[in-house]
């Protein structure tokens, strides 16, 4: 424990901690924003969530977001987007998607 004290107190270790939280929030805003028109549609459907990441183990089934899902994995986005998209996909309700994601595997580059 003393030595987490002297951690906290050591000036260089704050200023890496400090850019290292500023790196972090920095790229969830730029997610948040990626992620703007997909979380839009899904809200249109009654699924408020933050993330495609949240559909992810939710305790709901989710079947009128899988059509919005299945389009926007064939949009431009990061890898990080398009991979909470594939999984939340990779439920036995999305199976009729199933052939869009092995399509999309080629671009997919997480799996």
């Amino acid at each position: 424990m003393e030595w987490w004290t002297r951690l906290q107190a050591d000036p260089e270790f704050i200023a890496r901690r400090r850019e290292k939280d500023r790196i972090i929030e920095e790229h969830a805003a730029r997610q948040r924003v990626e992620e703007g028109p997909i979380l839009a549609e899904l809200r249109e459907v009654g699924w408020d969530v933050k993330s495609v990441w949240d559909l992810i183990n939710a305790p709901a089934r989710y079947e009128e977001a899988i059509p919005i899902l299945r389009k926007h994995l064939r949009l431009p986005y990061s890898d990080r987007i398009r991979e909470g998209i594939a999984r939340a996909l990779a439920v036995p309700d999305a199976r009729h998607a199933w052939p869009t994601l092995v399509a999309e595997k080629g671009r997919l580059d997480f799996v």
